[in-house]
Parts: C-alpha cells; sequence; structure tokens
C-alpha cells in the first residue's frame, strides 16, 4: 500500500505495487536499463523530467499521490512515508531505478556517493568488506548528520528505501 502521511491522516490507501499501471513502469525501466546498463546511467541519459513523466504517463494514481505528499514536506510533517512500492520483489538494479523514478518526483536526485558517484545504494552491515567501512555498511549508531554536508547546497529532500 502506497501512503503518504496526509492520506494515512484521511484514511485513504492507494495500493502501488499492485494496481494494474506498476507492471507498466516496470517493463518501461527494464527496457531502460537494458539500454543503459545501471539505473544511474539510466537517469544521466534521460534525466529527471522522463523518469517524472514516465511516471505520470505509467502510474497516474502514485504520481497524483505523490503530487500530495509534496505539499505535506513543506508545509505539514516535514516527512511521508510510502510503504509497499514493491522495490523488495525486484532485481537490485530494477529497485535502483524505482527508487530514482520516486525521488525523481520530488527534485533531482544526486550522486552522493563520493567513491562510486551512484544515486541509489544498498544500506546494509558489510562484515565482508575489508575496505574502510561508512555509515552505510555497519550497524553502528552515528550521530545527527546530513550525508551532503560538503555539497555547496545540500538537498532539500532525503528518501530512504527500506526494505524487510
Amino acid at each position: 500500500m502506497f501512503r503518504s502521511t496526509e492520506l494515512a491522516m484521511k484514511g485513504q490507501n492507494i495500493d502501488v505495487a499492485s494496481s494494474p499501471s506498476f507492471p507498466l513502469l516496470i517493463s518501461e525501466l527494464e527496457d531502460g536499463i537494458s539500454k543503459a546498463g545501471t539505473a544511474d546511467n539510466l537517469f544521466e541519459t534521460i534525466g529527471r523530467e522522463a523518469f517524472v513523466e514516465l511516471l505520470r504517463n505509467t502510474c497516474p494514481s502514485l504520481f497524483n499521490a505523490i503530487e500530495i505528499t509534496k505539499e505535506e514536506l513543506d508545509t505539514g510533517k516535514g516527512f511521508t512515508v510510502l510503504t509497499n512500492t514493491g522495490v523488495d520483489t525486484l532485481q537490485p538494479e530494477l529497485a535502483k531505478a524505482v527508487s530514482i523514478t520516486i525521488g525523481a518526483q520530488y527534485g533531482t536526485p544526486t550522486r552522493t556517493d563520493k567513491s562510486l558517484s551512484r544515486i541509489v545504494w544498498a544500506i546494509h552491515n558489510d562484515d565482508e568488506s575489508t575496505l574502510q567501512k561508512t555509515f552505510s555498511q555497519t550497524m553502528n549508531e552515528v550521530s545527527f548528520h546530513t550525508d551532503t554536508q560538503y555539497f555547496e547546497k545540500p538537498e532539500q529532500y532525503f528518501g530512504l528505501f527500506c526494505v524487510t
């Protein structure tokens, strides 16, 4: 079920992953990834506006629900929760593309991973890594921070997709 905080307060639910149009979005993203190689490359190739239009044209109910959540972010509680986006059932690169598609509705996704220049990456404990670990590779508590404190203009919004 997709739910913004405002929609939840009104008792309305929009089930995104099982909606008839969700498979069309997935098909379009799969096609794009097959041509671009990765979700990040697809975003670099077609840009934010193409991702916005892709969602508007393939999943209008999700597009409209996200429009409502934008107002909630700026004038309401300052956060919104989207559930059942389907990313937990998809191959990793396709899940990244869905994440980028949703993120593009709120603004321009940026490559905040300094070392690999990625837009989206998995946050998980990595006990196997011999490299210096980042916050996203440990189970350790971290202090309050922003991932883009080193940017001249840090992002207005931050998206975190939690998959269980």
